[in-house]
């Protein structure tokens, strides 16, 4: 990431109200803002960054200082902000008022200016954050568009606020409400809370963090630049439509379907009638067999009726049926073959 060289007024009159920077920002120099608009008590926040890009182990640097201006004081030009920052310090200011936060808006960054007269009598000497990784243990990052970013606060005083200033946009904050430490079991130590928000900022935005307890800053961040993601979390996100709604392919889609669905029903009425079909065969194939096993067994009933008694058969013969039937003289076995034939019937036959 590279600072581009800035103007040396910045301005910001799309708000509610605005403050103009006059003069660039300058190791142990007055600092002239002019307060266009707005509702008093009237808050300055400046951040000093901890550099730029450097990774979430290494923000021991960062600070803030905030500064309150009365009511008499807002009107023209106010040159009395003496920074105490040495030359070569990335800086961003925020303008806040009785409204809100960040409601004056946010500067570019800054880089301190050296001092003509190598002035330092206004430097205050600051060591640097050695606790912000203990009360803080855990930082999503990088941040990326629309994702989710998460803090673990631990042994913090809550509420915790997260301020996301964004430098030369919107900035804005979260906090952890009303969120509670939860009772620990006995004998152990006390919990961390999870605090998580949407990063709701486009690829390539530069942003800074800022985060505090009720008892005030815990650390500020690096100048870190928001990942690729995706834009669901942006205003004026409009989900893709279904290719069924889309002109052109729309009734193509829907005729091939109409097609594929008459194809279907076609197919599935012939398998249908082919089942029917084949259970109608099978059912009449059965009833004539049915019959032709009845008609055969009739085939056995006997032709003359008289001879169903053995007193008036003919002298000499003998039934079929009869065991003890014996099939005498040169002629009889062609007589019984004869009968044998005229009494069997076969299926070939119906």
């Amino acid at each position: 990431m590279r600072l581009l060289a800035l103007p040396l007024l910045w301005a910001a009159h799309a708000l509610a109200w605005s403050f103009d920077v006059q003069t660039y920002p300058t190791q142990c120099a007055p600092l002239q803002l002019n307060v266009t608009g707005g509702t008093a008590p009237y808050v300055f926040t400046f951040y000093r960054l901890a550099g730029i890009d450097t990774p979430f182990s290494a923000w021991a640097n960062g600070s803030v200082w905030n500064t309150t201006l009365p009511s008499s004081d807002v009107a023209g030009e106010i040159d009395d902000f003496i920074l105490p920052w040495t030359a070569g310090t990335e800086m961003v200011i925020v303008g806040s008022d009785a409204t809100g936060f960040a409601t004056g808006g946010t500067t570019p960054v800054y880089s301190v200016a050296a001092s003509s007269s190598n002035e330092t009598g206004c430097l205050i000497a600051q060591s640097a954050n050695t606790t912000y990784l203990s009360r803080v243990p855990a930082w999503s990052e990088p941040p990326t568009e629309c994702g989710i970013m998460e803090a673990i606060f631990y042994g913090v005083t809550l509420p915790a606020t997260v301020s996301v200033i964004v430098p030369g946009g919107d900035s804005f904050y979260t906090d952890t409400g009303s969120l509670q430490y939860p009772t620990p079991p006995s004998g152990q130590d006390g919990w961390g809370v999870e605090h998580t928000w949407w990063m709701n900022l486009t690829e390539g935005t530069n942003v800074v963090f800022q985060v505090s307890d009720a008892n005030g800053p815990i650390f500020t961040s690096a100048l870190v630049s928001v990942a690729a993601g995706n834009d669901t979390c942006l205003p004026g996100y409009v989900p893709p439509s279904s290719p069924s709604g889309s002109s052109g392919s729309s009734g193509k889609s829907k005729t091939g379907a109409i097609a594929g669905g008459i194809i279907g029903g076609l197919a599935a009425a012939a398998l249908a009638a082919v089942v029917v079909l084949f259970g109608l065969r099978y059912y009449n194939r059965r009833r004539r067999l049915q019959k032709r096993q009845t008609i055969g067994l009739t085939a056995y009933a006997a032709t003359k009726p008289e001879r169903l008694e053995r007193t008036t058969w003919p002298e000499g013969e003998r039934y079929r049926d009869d065991p003890d039937a014996v099939r005498e003289g040169p002629g009889e076995d062609k007589r019984w073959a004869s009968i044998d034939r005229r009494m069997t019937t076969t299926e070939d036959d119906f």
